[in-house]
């Protein structure tokens, strides 16, 4: 015999109820599997004894260095792949005597989405507060007053579609603004980028291209110099392990007249631009060499012609020690027809710097390193300045979610 049951008004309702909650809680289960978020932090203490850790003239320039670092990084990403990071420095730097203390670091957001497969891209914003002498081989910042402090805003955009399996067309732009502290000839700069990049698979580790440029510079007290380049791409898998990056162009400075310049007028010049870079990564072993060649935006009259190259070894001992090498090299000199960088100290800029690194994963968390290096720079008339130094590192990544 069936078994009947009746139900109060009441007991509807509570049932009701929990039928609700029961499809409210599996939504928000539903919900938090197809959205992730992560948040870590990382601390870094490290102590060095530089012989001249500012690059300055004169003698008797060596110092202990102790600093402080806090890195918090923050990155979600929703159920159609869409991202979002956070990531900020922040460094208390103090020496031992001669040099002030100082506080640097950086705030950056970077906006991924992706539409489809086929359409994704990016927005980033960030701002940077540094010392130059920390990137000597990147920039004629670092050769000309290497003990200013470097506040920069920068912000870019791309996008990345490919209309089939084979074709990739990118287009790209970035805007970047930086003033100078301290005593420098340095100045406060603008500049801006916009480039179209244009990639093609024609066979099945091999993709060529080309890539049209536009950049635009202003320094304060110098009219505005544009740049335009075309460079062809080529991008192809050697093996398995090792891949090879190829790009080669031409770059156009247009002419440039105003009765302000307290230098010559500059005439128009073409030049040779390109990159190439070769690497090679396996379980152990990662090695990478790369030499680029080119004009870059400059704190003192525009664009300067660059000279750079790049190198960088690390090999992994076991599963808690590696081992990392870094070379890096780069010379600056003055287009054709400009004068500017003489009266900064020098109608040419070199750079090199060298590093060896050691590093053990103590724990689960904690990792320490012992490295030493050398940089140094020089220029025409004031001759080579250099630093040795060698330090002690301890950085703990504690787990968070």
């Amino acid at each position: 015999m069936a078994r009947v049951t009746c139900l109060s008004y009441r007991d509807l309702r509570v049932e009701r109820l929990a039928v609700l909650t029961a499809l409210a809680l599996q939504t928000a289960s539903q919900g938090t599997a197809q959205s992730t978020s992560r948040t870590a932090i990382t601390v870094d203490a490290t102590t060095e004894a530089a012989s001249n850790p500012l690059l300055r003239s004169g003698k008797d320039n060596g110092a202990v260095i102790a600093e402080l670092s806090i890195m918090p990084q923050y990155k979600v990403t929703d159920e159609r792949g869409n991202t979002l990071d956070l990531d900020a420095v922040a460094t208390v730097r103090s020496y031992s005597r001669l040099y002030p203390t100082y506080v640097l670091g950086s705030v950056t957001a970077v906006r991924g989405f992706r539409q489809s497969e086929r359409l994704s891209g990016t927005a980033t914003l960030g701002v940077v507060r540094d010392l130059p002498v920390d990137l000597p081989t990147t920039g004629i910042d670092a050769l000309v007053a290497p003990q200013s402090i470097r506040t920069t805003i920068n912000g870019a955009a791309n996008l990345e579609w490919r209309p089939d399996s084979r074709t990739t067309i990118a287009p790209a732009i970035s805007a970047l603004r930086a003033t100078y502290g301290g005593d420098t000839v340095l100045r406060a700069t603008r500049s801006g980028q916009a480039q179209l990049a244009y990639g093609r698979l024609v066979a099945a580790r091999t993709t060529i291209g080309f890539r049209p440029l536009f950049a635009i510079s202003q320094t304060a007290g110098q009219p505005t110099l544009e740049r335009y380049a075309l460079v062809g791409t080529v991008e192809h898998g050697l093996s398995s392990v090792m891949r090879l990056n190829f790009d080669l162009g031409v770059e156009y400075l247009p002419a440039v007249r105003d009765a302000r310049l307290q230098t010559a007028s500059r005439g128009a010049a073409t030049y040779v631009v390109g990159s190439l870079r070769l690497c090679r990564e396996t379980l152990r072993l990662d090695a990478c060499i790369a030499g680029e060649l080119g004009s870059q935006v400059s704190a003192l009259d525009g664009f300067q012609r660059a000279r750079s190259l790049h190198t960088s070894v690390s090999y992994r001992l076991d599963e808690r020690k590696t081992l990392a090498v870094l070379l890096d090299y780069q010379r600056i000199s003055a287009p054709r027809g400009q004068a500017a960088l003489s009266a900064a100290g020098g109608g040419r800029f070199e750079a090199g710097s060298a590093l060896a690194r050691m590093s053990w994963r103590l724990t689960p968390t904690l990792t320490g390193s012992g490295e030493a290096g050398y940089i140094m720079r020089r220029s025409d008339i004031v001759g080579r300045v250099r630093s040795s130094y060698v330090g002690l590192r301890l950085r703990l990544e504690p787990r968070l979610r």
